[in-house]
């Protein structure tokens, strides 16, 4: 399961394309912004987490990926049950972690961008 931040809607992704244009050192700034995101969105996630032996707190982790003109991050796991944890199935109740985290910690990134831009 994969949380990325990058399609996040129309605004995020205007400002993110203005940045684009940037001088390098603002693009070094998005990218402290997108990885400071992911580590909240981690930090929460695992705070979040229903707890049964452990492994899937453990297995949530969080990257920054920088690929030619293209900055984005994500909080993943590993673990193959977490999708029925977090959306849940016709037997086990949802238990999201995930979505409720990176839902959290999106004001904070768009207004992070918004203050690049506006610099």
């Amino acid at each position: 399961m994969r949380v990325t931040i990058g399609n996040i809607g129309p605004q995020a992704n205007a400002i993110i394309r203005a940045l684009r244009s940037y001088a390098p050192e603002r693009r070094a700034r998005v990218a402290r912004v997108i990885a400071r995101t992911c580590l909240e969105i981690e930090r929460t996630a695992k705070r979040q987490c229903p707890v049964d032996t452990g492994r899937l707190r453990a297995s949530i982790r969080s990257a920054l990926e920088d690929v030619a003109d293209h900055l984005r991050g994500a909080v993943l796991t590993d673990v193959d049950y977490a999708v029925y944890v977090e959306l849940g199935t016709r037997r086990l109740a949802a238990q999201p972690f995930l979505l409720p985290a990176f839902e959290a910690a999106l004001p904070r990134f768009l207004q992070a961008l918004r203050d690049i831009y506006r610099s």
